[in-house]
């Protein structure tokens, strides 16, 4: 897409399926009303947009400005390399306003989401748009292949920020590299975040609720404003490496964390 350009519908389904690496610019599927008055309220009556890419990887034109590149309810990226770029010194995320996100690399790359107000780590599935045919008739086209969750590829990092929100894992969180939740108000963790070969860091300003398993291979970091509360059935567990709870007020914990050692 060249800059400045959109894609939109009236709170309708957006559907985006290529062979080859991509560069997007605006993909909107708010309704008409929210769209001109930059409301969020109606955002469960938006549109659901899904994004597949089967050799190659996305990102967004131009720098990281922090302007809105999608705008949807339910967003379900699945590609074969990474979505939003990862680089040392040049990191620059699929900007978004949506609702809940799903998103898988099969090969080489992460994933590096910014959201602007809430968003829920999910499962998408039931997605269909109406394919317009020669004869001017419709068929339905929908996504065959259910995504739940986010998931990289090889040595891909998983990097997930809102500006002004929470951010909730309802679905698992699985990563070859390193994982980042960092949320501007709270982080509520409902499926195990699993590193197999790097370090796992949750960051919010206000309350971090765990109420499930963390595992990674190197350490792990978690850091909340206020309270931080572990349910007393799930660890956070690391293979030899260290472990850090900081908590501005309260440290709630059943189990006391541990640490695995590995011997070779």
């Amino acid at each position: 897409m060249n800059s400045g350009t959109i894609i939109s519908s009236n709170a309708g389904n957006i559907r985006l399926e290529t062979n080859n690496t991509s560069i997007i610019s605006k993909l909107d599927a708010r309704a008409d009303n929210d769209r001109d008055e930059d409301m969020i309220d109606a955002q469960n009556t938006w549109g659901d947009i899904s994004i597949t890419i089967a050799n190659g990887a996305i990102s967004e034109i131009g720098t990281d400005d922090n302007v809105v590149d999608i705008y949807a309810k339910e967003l379900s990226i699945h590609t074969r390399d990474a979505i939003g770029i990862l680089n040392q010194g040049n990191g620059n995320a699929i900007d978004t306003e949506i609702a809940s996100l799903t998103a898988k690399v099969d090969a080489d790359g992460g994933i590096s989401i910014f959201d602007l107000t809430d968003i829920t780590i999910d499962t998408i599935t039931d997605f269909n748009v109406h394919r317009v045919l020669f004869d001017a008739s419709t068929e339905n086209k929908g996504d065959e292949i259910s995504l739940s969750g986010l998931e990289s590829g090889t040595n891909g990092a998983i990097v997930i920020r809102t500006l002004e929100g929470s951010i909730d894992v309802d679905q698992h969180i699985t990563s070859s590299s390193h994982i980042l939740l960092g949320a501007t108000a709270n982080v509520t963790q409902d499926a195990d975040m699993i590193s197999s070969q790097g370090s796992i860091s949750i960051t919010a300003a206000q309350d971090i609720s765990q109420n499930a398993n963390i595992n990674a291979k190197g350490t792990i970091d978690v850091q909340g404003g206020n309270h931080i509360t572990v349910s007393e059935t799930f660890t956070s567990e690391t293979q030899n490496e260290n472990i850090r709870y900081h908590a501005g007020n309260v440290l709630t914990t059943g189990i006391l964390m541990r640490v695995r050692v590995v011997c070779r």
